[in-house]
């Protein structure tokens, strides 16, 4: 039997597009997030800035990789050529306000912590810990839920740990 579909192919520049009116139907504006595109030899991208720090970055994300293709041989492998990426994430000025937010309570629970290396310290307000190994920041969640607890990431020093708080904070309020 012969399957008489055929295949539409969407342009990068139409996906960005398309992007920019879901995120319009949520009162997204382009002035809060701004979506840029690429095309290169080995095949495009779609680089998503997010320009309000109180836009959460999964939401966003969830919406743009839905745009993604990525093209794999049988072994995982990625293929060359015809592939549409998609990036997401703050900019400077957003990542500095999530940062700077919660940046206070990081450099108190880094202090309390020391240089040991078998404690974690609470971050003050936060369901999230730090601690330290090889000298880099651990950041943990440590709340009561055995599901969502544990390791969440090494980061350099202060000002990653709060990023990276910051943003699993302002993600987490927009889940609520």
């Amino acid at each position: 039997m012969r399957n008489n579909k055929t295949l539409t192919y969407i342009s990068t520049t139409d996906r960005a597009a398309a992007l920019r009116a879901e995120l319009k139907k949520l009162g997204i504006s382009s002035r809060q997030v701004s979506i840029r595109t690429d095309y290169y030899s080995g095949g495009s991208a779609i680089h998503v800035m997010i320009k309000d720090p109180s836009i959460s970055l999964a939401k966003v994300e969830s919406l743009a990789t839905v745009h993604e293709s990525i093209h794999r041989d049988m072994f995982g492998e990625i293929l060359s050529g015809c592939n549409r990426y998609v990036s997401v994430d703050y900019s400077t000025a957003a990542s500095d306000a999530i940062r700077n937010a919660y940046l206070p309570a990081v450099k108190t629970a880094i202090d309390t912590l020391g240089t040991s290396e078998s404690s974690l310290i609470p971050v003050a307000d936060t369901p999230f810990s730090v601690g330290r190994n090889n000298g880099s920041v651990t950041v943990w969640r440590t709340d009561d839920d055995p599901r969502t607890s544990g390791f969440v990431a090494n980061t350099y020093d202060a000002n990653g740990a709060a990023r990276l708080i910051g943003v699993k904070m302002r993600d987490a309020q927009t889940a609520a």
